[in-house]
């Protein structure tokens, strides 16, 4: 039962319903990314260059290559980066005049890295969409609107991590054989795409609990889902310092207070899913003024 659920949907399965991608180009203000991201229901945007932009960086790329080489030009090589509340939040503590950085430009601000999305296949499996995501993936970019021959391979594109390479002629079929970056050619023409997250994945999942079973009737620790590796800071240290020492993947770190026993004990936390309501700026002067444990206080 478990099994059928990741070899026999496909990503394809779980664009139905999604609405079509609008691109947030990083030339619009931190003021703009604050609006887009409270509507928002991953607490994170994909930022993208305008296509004049990138058609002027390709242009310099061809001047400094050979002629015959011609990069492509494709969506995904105006994937920038991603930007959440807690990287807004923490721009806007440091820079000191808020107003001044409202009107900042988002590519000031976002930290490039292409490595976030990854286009792929209507026709890729669920299980290889999961494998992508651990490896780091945080957006799919998915095609609207296209049919595919079939639902999914036999068996996954991906062993321990590693993409498999096949002879096999039909393996485009299926995002990430050889040539994962491109659609496949049984595509027909279309601009049309959307944009899958790790959220997706879980209420997609949620939905199906009892295929699942009996997985749901497990504890959290008991499928190893607690790590005792995170990131954490002191409740006594400025929450500032949190905007430091605070990881990429997840965007979330730990206040902790030790207890009389010596023991650490989780108070709360600094994460992007916190923050993706609240008033910015008034976050912004909180975390600039206070000490982590007040600033989760004053959350919690």
């Amino acid at each position: 039962m478990v099994a059928s659920v990741f070899l026999s949907h496909v990503v394809g399965d779980l664009t139905l319903g999604k609405p079509e991608l609008v691109e947030f180009h990083d030339a619009e203000t931190v003021e703009a990314a604050i609006g887009a991201i409270g509507e928002c229901s991953e607490g994170a945007i994909t930022v993208w260059r305008r296509r004049e932009a990138l058609h002027q960086a390709l242009h310099q790329q061809q001047q400094q290559q050979k002629p015959q080489s011609q990069p492509a030009e494709s969506r995904v090589a105006r994937f920038v980066g991603m930007l959440d509340s807690l990287d807004v939040v923490a721009f806007v503590a440091g820079a000191g005049d808020h107003s001044r950085a409202l009107r900042t430009p988002v590519s000031e601000v976002v930290i490039p890295n292409s490595s976030l999305l990854k286009e792929v296949d209507p026709a890729t499996r669920l299980i290889d969409a999961l494998e992508m995501m651990i490896q780091g993936v945080r957006c799919l970019l998915v095609r609207k609107n296209v049919a595919w021959k079939g639902m999914s391979k036999r068996f996954s594109i991906l062993y321990n991590g590693k993409w498999l390479k096949s002879n096999d002629p039909s393996a485009g079929m299926i995002a990430g054989s050889g040539s994962s970056d491109r659609p496949s050619s049984l595509f027909c023409h279309n601009s049309n795409f959307c944009c899958l997250s790790r959220e997706d994945v879980i209420r997609f999942l949620i939905g199906r609990l009892g295929a699942l079973a009996p997985l749901p009737l497990f504890s959290i620790s008991a499928l190893g889902a607690i790590s005792p590796h995170y990131a954490h800071i002191d409740a006594s240290s400025p929450a500032l310092e949190s905007t430091i020492k605070v990881p990429q993947d997840p965007g979330a770190i730990a206040v902790v207070e030790t207890n009389s026993d010596g023991m650490p004990k989780i108070i709360g936390e600094i994460s992007s899913y916190k923050l993706q309501k609240c008033d910015y700026l008034e976050a912004a002067w909180a975390i600039a003024n206070f000490s982590a444990g007040q600033f989760v206080m004053g959350f919690e």
